[in-house]
């Protein structure tokens, strides 16, 4: 559906085409959502298509190399809660639609490869999508830093930060993070 975030790219300017195939995935009719893709993809002949999450990289990146745009990139975020046979086969038989498969650590790359079986080659470790080769912050004092974020930071210890949703429905499993940080500061 078109949710929330829609109005705010056709505010931008920017064309927006939003296909509901809610019903055809629940009904696994996967053939007539690629059909559905097909031509918008001939109508923009894009350079490239990234797709995130299961169902978009082997449905959508499908439609791509159909309609052959040249580069295909899909993202995969390690939903530990996919590891069905069902969902090993589709992110096995995903990766082959893709250029690359971007993941967010060296480790999500290992277990993508050791669970779904997507070969190494493919995989491509990029730490919260930043290039760590240009990006090297500056070591701030303290004060420096409660200037900055009009935060009184500590003096000495560690500062945790995470960002995620904790609503329902697809998360970033904030509730393991939590427990995980008071686990460690015990």
């Amino acid at each position: 559906g078109e949710g929330d975030f829609v109005p705010v790219l056709q505010a931008l300017g920017v064309d927006v085409v939003c296909l509901d195939v809610r019903q055809a995935l629940q009904d696994k009719q996967f053939f007539y959502i690629v059909r559905q893709i097909l031509p918008i993809l001939d109508e923009y002949q894009p350079d490239m298509v990234e797709a995130h999450l299961t169902y978009s990289r082997l449905l959508a990146l499908a439609a791509a190399v159909i309609a052959g745009v040249e580069h295909r990139i899909a993202f995969e975020q390690g939903d530990i809660y996919l590891t069905s046979p069902m969902f090993r086969v589709a992110n096995f038989i995903g990766q082959y639609f893709a250029d690359r498969v971007i993941v967010c650590s060296q480790a999500l790359a290992d277990w993508n490869h050791a669970t779904h079986a997507i070969h190494r080659s493919r995989l491509v470790p990029l730490h919260c999508c930043v290039d760590e080769e240009k990006f090297h912050p500056k070591a701030h004092s303290t004060k420096e830093k409660a200037d900055f974020f009009s935060f009184p930071y500590p003096e000495t210890g560690t500062i945790f930060v995470a960002a995620g949703t904790l609503g329902e429905g697809v998360n970033k499993r904030m509730d393991i993070c939590i427990r995980a940080i008071a686990h460690a500061c015990a």
